[in-house]
């Protein structure tokens, strides 16, 4: 059972400080949702690297950079994975990564919103994510050793010249992270 963002924040003398975290790749996913016609369609991106350093106890003191993998993207289906790699729309061939980094990050009632700037085909613009932690399955409580984030948000994709194939596909994208960390020690 996933407990929600409090549990995580509750002080911890082991953890007083900012602590770096380490994704877990295999259990992490990135997904993004697109209308498609009248059909609402989810594909997928890889994450290439991500540095996280948390402060839970000073949330602002909290730092993420995360690149995906453009060339690795899945558009839900053959026809739109193809597309969305194409000229039109990320360029792989030119820009094969999307970067994410934050800026800021506020405590909200039930999370965090995080401030930050996303680059897709060389095009930098801001975009706030809103965060909730929880405490992995199977961990004790006030654990911070292991947690897993879900961030959304959403984008216009033709902000960062993502224009292909407007006639089919909607402008809003929105995006959903499940990110599974662990602290180094």
């Amino acid at each position: 059972m996933r407990l929600l963002v409090l549990l995580a924040f509750v002080a911890s003398p082991a953890l007083a400080t900012p602590a770096d975290y380490r994704l877990d790749p295999d259990r992490s996913e990135v997904t993004f949702t697109y209308a498609y016609g009248s059909d609402d369609v989810t594909g997928q991106i890889p994450v290439v690297s991500a540095d996280m350093r948390l402060d839970l106890d000073a949330i602002g003191g909290s730092a993420v950079r995360v690149t995906l993998d453009a060339t690795g993207a899945r558009g839900g289906f053959v026809f739109a994975t193809q597309a969305l790699r194409g000229p039109t729309m990320f360029d792989v061939e030119e820009f094969p990564s999307i970067v994410y980094e934050s800026a800021g990050f506020t405590r909200t009632g039930a999370g965090v919103e995080v401030d930050g700037q996303l680059t897709i085909r060389g095009v930098t613009r801001p975009m706030r994510m809103t965060a909730e932690l929880y405490r992995q399955a199977g961990t004790e409580p006030g654990d911070r050793d292991h947690m897993a984030i879900v961030l959304t948000g959403a984008i216009d994709r033709h902000e960062f010249g993502v224009s292909g194939w407007q006639r089919e596909v909607g402008p809003e994208v929105t995006f959903r992270i499940l990110a599974y960390l662990d602290r180094i020690p």
